[in-house]
């Protein structure tokens, strides 16, 4: 029997169902309020598993994310950072240098895509916005449930002392002082991009100050992508190598 209670201990609620039933997915019990209509325990379980099942593995794994790249460059050098970040890009078919070019998607169709991804970072209203103008598309996070949660609530201060770039690298938009965390948004989506298709995927400006949001810019026309956009990266623009 499904029960959301209490916990003195935590501080908050949680299920205490009989234990034959605690196993139960909490999403297939969501399924199941709608269904009979009953509107106050399907909000009520809404607010639950998203502030404390769902929300509390995803920053859990970033957390966990950030700190093993902080191990990795205390303990083997920085340099090793973009190789590890790389070596588990090649697992994933939409960050591998294989993957297929950008170019079967319109713009739009990848701004929606990215704000997709942006709202499963736990984000809540207000968090993820997007404006057009003439020749982009802007992404804004304020803040980005991964990254820009995690500098906005302390993750470089103790206890936790996570890492960011002790020196200025392509992989860190030529910068230094960069969440090593972060630094997988200019190697997959800015490098990686440029490698595969000529130019950037998407356009990520890192803000100085924690606090402040991170953006994203979709340009409509890869040809009017900046050149500093390039440079920061490590590479020339080269309209010749565009594959569109």
């Amino acid at each position: 029997m499904y029960k959301l209670e209490e916990s003195k201990n935590l501080g908050r609620k949680i299920r205490r169902d009989d234990l034959k039933d605690i196993g139960v997915p909490s999403w297939t019990l969501l399924e199941d309020f709608i269904k009979a209509g009953k509107k106050e325990e399907a909000l009520e379980l809404i607010n639950y598993m998203f502030n404390h099942e769902v929300k509390f593995m995803h920053d859990l794994y970033t957390d966990w994310t950030w700190g093993l790249l902080t191990y990795i460059a205390d303990n083997f050098g920085e340099e090793h950072v973009p190789k590890a970040m790389n070596a588990v890009a090649m697992l994933n078919p939409l960050h591998s240098k294989s993957a297929p070019s950008d170019k079967e998607n319109s713009t739009l169709e990848l701004v929606q895509r990215m704000a997709e991804a942006n709202r499963a970072h736990c984000a809540r209203p207000g968090h993820v916005t997007v404006t057009e103008e003439p020749d982009r598309y802007i992404l804004t996070l304020d803040p980005c449930g991964s990254g820009g949660r995690m500098r906005q609530t302390g993750r470089t201060e103790p206890p936790y002392n996570f890492g960011v770039t002790k020196k200025a690298y392509p992989w860190s938009w030529s910068r230094q002082g960069v969440s090593y965390y972060c630094a997988h948004c200019a190697l997959w989506t800015g490098i990686g991009g440029i490698e595969r298709q000529g130019f950037p995927v998407r356009v990520h400006e890192y803000p100085e100050k924690a606090g402040d949001p991170c953006r994203i810019i979709f340009y409509k026309d890869p040809e009017r992508i900046p050149e500093k956009h390039f440079t920061e990266l490590g590479k020339k623009k080269d309209i010749s190598k565009y594959k569109r």
